[in-house]
């Protein structure tokens, strides 16, 4: 009996240690995930802290002295914006994707905590700034950036134009200028069209943008993939009347323009739009020329609409158009850079009597970023006529001649005849002066030489020559993997690379004429 009691009294005592034991483990339990607790919210609450004091700092930069929520919804947006595009770490470096994300939700819980009736991840009036923060997390992820096993999405094309608006994506042509690197820039899309049959010569009308599309992306792609850092859109100023399409006019440029910087962007080059001499400006005429001016507004602002990064006008005679064209793209441009170029013909000398090289620093000094020569002449004829320019301007100075063979005799294309039956060749029979491949080397050098900045070439432009000059110019296009090499043919080859056997030597003889 009493082994029974004691028995019991025993289980009861072990009962009971165990109901104690688990009361303590339970308390401890309770303590330690009150503390993880606790800790997590030190940790957000210290997160928090650090994220608005940075901003705060950032916004008194700006000099912004009041706190988040003071500011009103529409502004916060707009700065916040800023902050998403702009943040950098200490040292300079960008944020991760997802500090960046963190630091939209300390501000929203700073707001929360100032008793603010807002909501930075869901109310409408924030959408401006979370796409912004999107597109910069996606750009961030795309440089490298985030979670590196992840593939990132790809950029819509809403995303990509806000980040070359913010000057995230791109060069900046001015200080791409400052910084004296060398612009190329593939011209020619009239002449080549025409040569593919595309395109009327004689009319000279680029209908093949609203009838062919594909086609003009495909000879931007082309022109880049051979070394062009600009593409440019192949809009027209006039002339559609010709072929009984004026009404297309806003058609063909708006479609010209958004091809261009579909290519542009998706290949991070400068984004360009050109106007050109218009025919119907007259020196001293305030009524004619009063039509140029809508014309170049109109296009001006077209191309402002659409995002480009600078503006061309190209082909003057006259230095009172290209003035003009200057004051329009001051005028309507918002702020992009200007690009203008005379069409030196026969005399150095412009078609209301401006000495050239004094039409560019007069162009120059009335706020033309680069000035300079387009078109009408070839290499040769327009080298000794851009050293003078060189002497008279300070600035960069363009040269885009035509790959013809134009001498002292014929300086311009337009010239230049059949030496069997002395018929003008322009337009049609011009192949029989090309230059060749020689011909672009050594002018890209000579240019080069002179301090050629804005570089390129016009009408009979092919993307072979363009490879050449951009070679001189050092760079190393896409299409070089594919230049020239003869020491690999067979009959120019040299003995390792070249056909050595007695068939090969005799077909060397035949073909080129070689006499034992």
């Amino acid at each position: 009996m009493g082994e029974e009691v004691m028995n019991r009294l025993a289980q009861d005592v072990l009962e009971l240690e165990d109901r104690i034991e688990e009361r303590d483990r339970a308390a401890e339990q309770m303590t330690t995930d009150e503390f993880i607790d606790q800790m997590r919210n030190k940790n957000t609450s210290r997160k928090t802290n650090s994220d608005v004091n940075k901003l705060k700092t950032w916004l008194s930069d700006q000099n912004e002295l009041r706190e988040f929520h003071e500011i009103p919804p529409q502004e916060l947006d707009l700065l916040l914006a800023r902050i998403f595009m702009t943040a950098k770490k200490c040292d300079g470096g960008d944020y991760e994707p997802d500090t960046l994300k963190s630091i939209q939700g300390s501000i929203n819980r700073h707001l929360t905590e100032k008793h603010c009736n807002i909501d930075l991840i869901k109310d409408k009036e924030f959408k401006h700034s979370r796409d912004v923060l999107m597109s910069k997390r996606k750009l961030l992820r795309q440089s490298g950036k985030g979670n590196k096993p992840k593939k990132a999405e790809p950029l819509t094309k809403e995303e990509i134009d806000i980040l070359y608006q913010k000057k995230l994506l791109g060069a900046d042509f001015i200080q791409r200028l400052r910084n004296g690197e060398n612009i190329l820039i593939a011209e020619g899309y009239l002449f080549e069209f025409g040569r593919r049959g595309y395109l009327k010569y004689g009319a000279n009308t680029p209908e093949v943008v609203v009838e062919n599309p594909e086609l003009v992306e495909v000879m931007h792609e082309e022109f880049v993939h051979a070394g062009s850092d600009v593409v440019e859109a192949f809009t027209v100023e006039k002339k559609l009347k010709i072929i009984g399409r004026e009404d297309d006019l806003e058609k063909l440029n708006k479609t010209a323009l958004r091809i261009a910087r579909k290519v542009a962007r998706k290949h991070n080059k400068l984004f360009a739009f050109g106007l050109c001499n218009s025919t119907v400006f007259v020196p001293g005429d305030e009524k004619a020329n009063a039509k140029v001016r809508d014309m170049f507004k109109e296009q001006i602002e077209w191309a402002v609409e659409e995002g480009v990064d600078y503006i061309i006008g190209e082909t003057f005679n006259a230095l009172g158009e290209a003035m003009l064209a200057l004051e329009c793209i001051k005028e309507y441009g918002k702020g992009k850079p200007a690009v203008i170029t005379i069409a030196a013909y026969f005399p150095d000398i412009t078609t209301d009597d401006v000495p050239i090289p004094e039409a560019c620093r007069i162009l120059e000094e009335n706020g033309a970023a680069v000035v300079g020569l387009n078109c009408a002449r070839g290499p040769e004829t327009m080298l000794p006529l851009l050293r003078e320019i060189r002497k008279t301007c300070k600035g960069p100075i363009a040269a885009l001649p035509v790959p013809f063979r134009c001498t002292d005799e014929y300086r311009t294309f337009q010239s230049l005849k059949d030496p069997k039956t002395g018929k003008h060749l322009y337009l049609n029979d011009l192949e029989s002066v090309r230059c060749n491949s020689a011909d672009i080397r050594h002018f890209a050098h000579e240019a080069k030489q002179i301090g050629v900045q804005y570089i390129g070439l016009c009408c009979g432009n092919f993307t072979s020559y363009f490879r050449e000059l951009a070679e001189v110019y050092g760079t190393t296009p896409p299409a070089s993997h594919y230049s020239p090499d003869m020491s690999m043919n067979s009959v120019f080859g040299d003995e390792e690379t070249g056909v050595t056997n007695s068939l090969a030597a005799k077909m060397k003889e035949f073909t080129l004429g070689i006499k034992k």
